[in-house]
């Protein structure tokens, strides 16, 4: 994206502007927001203080039954479709997200019209825990090392962890935009639902974006053993309590 178009105090100013009233009263864009939901809440103690700073700044949520994530993505666009809303957000309930996750998004989509996708920089669970955005070129998938900050990013391949999308990418969109695709089950590879509604925008001429100032801590079990006990007693946990 070329920050050029727009100054750095004029991009505060539209965030500034969106902090000034609660998020249900903004005129543009229309956010609602979509969690999709697990069974069981993990990690709770971590990730619920964060949803309900988001809530307090005035947020709108839209609801699905606990499902498949892809099948529960398509159920909640259906419903975002049958509402006045220009734009959903959908946050992943194993992230820590910013308190201010819907301003810091929602302004891009002011400064530029033409961003119908933009998500925050996130990371997987797994090793090497890479960037959640990956850039094509030619046959080769590439993930970045580094990432122009204070801009978007434009790139191929958007996690959907926290991903704000325009009505009209659904509108342009044949359902469902949400697909887990096995097909490459026997190299050991599968497309989770990010990947193929990352492909869809593409073919449709839909461009994906990513703010790298925007991230959601993603959340992750550990075993406890002894060596961790002992890692806290070398760093001095019971001296600092003192």
């Amino acid at each position: 994206m070329e920050s050029s178009f727009i100054s750095e105090k004029d991009l505060q100013g539209i965030e500034n502007d969106l902090r000034s009233k609660p998020i249900c009263d903004w005129d543009y864009p229309k956010v609602v927001i979509f969690i999709p939901l697990e069974r069981t809440m993990s990690y709770v103690d971590g990730v619920l203080p964060s949803f309900m700073n988001i809530a307090r700044r005035g947020a709108n949520f839209i609801w699905a039954d606990y499902g498949a994530v892809a099948m529960t993505r398509n159920v909640a666009s259906f419903k975002f479709l049958g509402t006045d809303f220009t734009h959903i957000l959908m946050l992943d309930l194993d992230h820590q997200h910013p308190a201010d996750i819907v301003e810091r998004l929602a302004k891009w989509v002011i400064a530029f019209p033409e961003v119908n996708v933009v998500g925050g920089l996130n990371y997987g669970r797994r090793p090497p825990h890479a960037p959640c955005a990956h850039i094509k070129l030619g046959d080769e998938w590439v993930i970045p090392t580094q990432f122009e900050h204070g801009t978007l990013t434009s790139v191929d391949m958007l996690g959907t962890g926290s991903i704000l999308i325009n009505r009209e990418v659904f509108e342009d969109i044949e359902p469902p935009w949400f697909i887990d695709d096995f097909s490459m089950w026997e190299t050991g590879y599968f497309a989770g639902e990010d990947t193929t509604f990352s492909k869809k925008c593409r073919a449709q001429g839909i461009s994906l974006y990513v703010d790298p100032d925007v991230s959601s801590p993603h959340a992750d079990y550990h075993f406890v053993t002894e060596a961790d006990w002992r890692r806290a007693v070398a760093d001095g946990y019971y001296e600092q309590r003192h």
